[in-house]
């Protein structure tokens, strides 16, 4: 079977119409967004995005300087920001920072779950180098522990 070039367009054009646009998508002006992790990385760059969009966002992160640092940074953007200081295992102190954010802003219409730990760097080190203290069987099971309560616990405790 051929498709002739008239039909490819018209096919194309079909389907354009029918997709949201990625302006249509991105409209997040005045809606309530709270980002955990969002001091720095990639839940800085959503913070970004959301508050130059006009977005309110909401900080939460361990590290209250780079929180300052963050909200420094955004100051001037179409958007409002507020930082919370807290530890995302600590599911009281998210729930509690959420009911603040809703005391606030009225709502929360978007949440980026983004906190996350490395395990460390591995067996091998940047120059190629096997570390044998960090092959499997010498780990700590704490440090698993740790990543999967920041990890994956946070994501839960926060969606909750």
């Amino acid at each position: 079977m051929s498709i002739s070039a008239d039909g490819l367009m018209w096919a194309c054009r079909a389907r354009e119409d029918d997709v949201p646009k990625i302006d249509e998508l991105f409209k997040v002006e005045g809606l309530s967004v709270v980002i955990t992790g969002g001091a720095s990385g990639i839940g800085k760059a959503y913070a970004e995005a959301m508050a130059v969009n006009g977005a309110k966002v909401a900080l939460f992160d361990i590290d209250p300087e780079g929180l300052a640092k963050a909200k420094a940074d955004l100051r001037g953007s179409c958007g409002k920001v507020d930082t919370f200081v807290l530890d995302a295992t600590d599911g009281r102190a998210i729930a509690a920072a959420m009911d603040q954010v809703v005391s606030l802003w009225g709502r929360i219409d978007v949440v980026f779950a983004n906190v996350g730990i490395s395990g460390g760097p591995g067996y091998v080190d940047a120059e190629g180098n096997e570390v044998p203290a960090r092959a499997l069987e010498n780990l700590d099971p704490a440090l698993l522990d740790r990543v999967l309560d920041v990890n994956v616990g946070e994501t839960f405790k926060t969606m909750q």
